[in-house]
Formats: structure tokens, C-alpha cells, sequence
């Protein structure tokens, strides 16, 4: 099942984010210790208003836990989204998003549910919201180390862009136009 996230959801969703996200998270957080980073993006989740919050993500529940989690926004929403993180650690955090796409800021799923597909229902979920609000784009980031989900992207109709750098690393802007 898939379901809007909850505050409740925050420890589980903090996990999934900091494995997904590593040296993103500590920039986002300011920290490099662990466990800062992750009391640092559960009390994100749970705040109404940021890129981070519950009220961006969609959770994948499998076996009655959280087992994948997608972050998404509109790319013309991401300074404002921005904001209060910002005013947290003192710096601005990369571009991401163009202001004309719906944007998958982040996706990840647990280790023990891998390869389910539930990478997949995700991005379809997130696609159902686009088409929902009548968004026309959808675009995401992937490092280029990553093929794997490269290939995965490609697949579901994604295509690479451009180049952005996310904390000076190189990922590939992949972005899908929906057809109605």
C-alpha cells in the first residue's frame, strides 16, 4: 500500500532518507555526526513546511512497516521549501529543481525490500499526483555512478537533460513529460 507519510512515520522515514541522501543529509543538516543527522531529519519530517516534510512524502508499506519513501514538490515551491532549513543551518542548498516540473527529490527503499518493485509504484504514485494537478513534468536527479537506477528511469520514460551538481558532485537531470 501506498499512503501519504505521517509525523508518525518520521523515525522510519529519517532512516530511509539518510541512507538514500549520506553526505546530502549531513549538508542538510549541518552535521556529520549519525545520529544528529537523523534527529535532525525526523524533526524535519514532522514540520508542515520544507522539502523534507511529511506532508511531501509518500510511504510504501509493506508488512506493516515503512519500507520505501518518495519526497516530492514542485520544482516552483523550492525556495519556499527551502526556507526553513536554511534558516536552520546558515547556507543555501543546491537547485535541484527546475521551477516548471514536479520533482522526486528523493526515493529509497529498505534493503530487505529491494527489487519488489516498489521503487516502481512509487514514481507511477508520484505520477498519478502529476496528472492529478495537472502538471505536465516530472524530473529527478540521479548521480552517475548509479546505473542501475539510471536504467530504471529510462525505462518508466525518463530522459537525461542536463547536468546538475548536487554538493559539487556531478548528476545526470532526468525529466519525463506526461502525455494525457
Amino acid at each position: 500500500m501506498i499512503r501519504r507519510a505521517g509525523k508518525k512515520d518520521a523515525r522510519a522515514a529519517a532512516l530511509l532518507l539518510y541512507d538514500c541522501l549520506g553526505p546530502i543529509a549531513e549538508k542538510m543538516t549541518h552535521s556529520r555526526d549519525p545520529k544528529d543527522v537523523l534527529k535532525t531529519l525526523e524533526e524535519y519530517i514532522k514540520e508542515d513546511e520544507n522539502r523534507l516534510s511529511y506532508r511531501n512524502a509518500l510511504v510504501k508499506v509493506a508488512n506493516d512497516e515503512i519500507a520505501g519513501i518518495a519526497i516530492l514538490y514542485h520544482g516552483k515551491d523550492a525556495d519556499k521549501l527551502d526556507r526553513p532549513i536554511i534558516k536552520r543551518i546558515g547556507y543555501k542548498l543546491d537547485q535541484e529543481a527546475d521551477a516548471d516540473e514536479f520533482y522526486l527529490d528523493t526515493l529509497s527503499v529498505s534493503a530487505e525490500f529491494q527489487n519488489q518493485g516498489f521503487g516502481t509504484e512509487l514514481i507511477e504514485a508520484m505520477e498519478a499526483i502529476a496528472i492529478e494537478k495537472d502538471y505536465s513534468k516530472l524530473a529527478l536527479n540521479v548521480e552517475y555512478e548509479n546505473k542501475g537506477a539510471k536504467r530504471l528511469y529510462e525505462r518508466m520514460g525518463f530522459k537525461t537533460e542536463k547536468t546538475t551538481f548536487i554538493i559539487e558532485k556531478p548528476f545526470h537531470h532526468m525529466v519525463k513529460t506526461i502525455n494525457r
